[in-house]
């Protein structure tokens, strides 16, 4: 895989990530203003991921700075999968 491509996949999971952490943050309460915060962060990196993806605009990646988001990207997931299911 390109590493341009995996950087931004990458920061597409890390923002989808980020907005589920905030909506169930918000939804649950604990700090309204963190979590309306959070989501909007996430959903602006999932948008701008999905924006540079689709239209060809991904900006030149080193394969080493692809690999260390990626890595990111998986504990940012693993993160919310545990926030979820605990």
């Amino acid at each position: 895989m390109d590493a341009a491509r995996l950087h931004h996949l990458s920061l597409l999971l890390v923002g989808v990530s980020l907005g589920v952490n905030g909506y169930v943050t918000t939804r649950n309460g604990v700090s309204v203003g963190a979590g309306a915060v959070a989501a909007v962060g996430g959903a602006l990196l999932a948008v701008v991921s999905v924006y540079s993806l689709v239209t060809g605009a991904e900006s030149d990646v080193e394969t080493r700075v692809a690999m260390v988001s990626a890595l990111g990207a998986v504990l940012a997931v693993s993160g919310t999968l545990l926030m979820l299911f605990t």
